[in-house]
């Protein structure tokens, strides 16, 4: 897993350690828990959708 990690370039690039496999599985184990992936994941989803989606004039059509 910390391989995986270690492909992207964001980062590999840190200067902050890439956490291991057991720091990464009592964190997702800790979101199980208390049942808080789901909001996280929604969250995280609206503020990509915010960032990334294309600004488009009122009234322009593609």
């Amino acid at each position: 897993m910390k391989e995986a990690l270690y492909e992207i370039a964001s980062l590999r690039n840190s200067s902050e350690p890439i956490p291991d496999e057991t720091t990464i599985l009592y964190f997702r184990h800790t979101l199980d828990e208390y049942d808080l992936a789901e909001d996280i994941l929604k969250q995280v989803n609206a503020h990509l959708a915010e960032v990334c989606s294309p600004r488009v004039p009122p009234g322009d059509q593609y």
